[in-house]
């Protein structure tokens, strides 16, 4: 499975998938750096919530996209173009997770100062 997995590696098609994995997290750097001034409270909640919305959708869809290299199933031809639209699709789901990570911060934070 290992070495099926990696013949055809190459630095340079790593490289260019990274590219496309840093867009979601730059887009989390880019909306925590704006929140920054405006309310600092809950940002904690919004930077660990994204980032682990981000996080567990790029593992999930790394996953579904490897897993028949290490099982005997059939790996489709067109099977790296996932590698492309994983992180754009990682950005909606860490707005949702910084969505999450906002609401239960603000419910922690509201529950201490009482």
């Amino acid at each position: 499975g290992f070495q099926d997995a990696y013949q055809y590696f190459s630095l340079t098609g790593y490289l260019f998938f990274s590219a496309f994995r840093a867009i979601p997290y730059a887009v989390l750097f880019y909306t925590l750096k704006s929140r920054e001034k405006s309310n600092g409270k809950n940002i904690q909640g919004v930077a660990w919530g994204g980032l682990a919305g981000i996080l567990l959708f790029i593992i999930w869809g790394s996953w579904e996209t490897m897993y028949t290299f290490y099982t005997e199933e059939h790996t489709s031809s067109t099977a790296a173009i996932a590698f492309i639209f994983i992180p754009v699709y990682a950005v909606i789901s860490g707005v949702i997770g910084a969505v999450l990570g906002y609401v239960i911060n603000s419910v922690i934070n509201r529950f201490r100062r009482d």
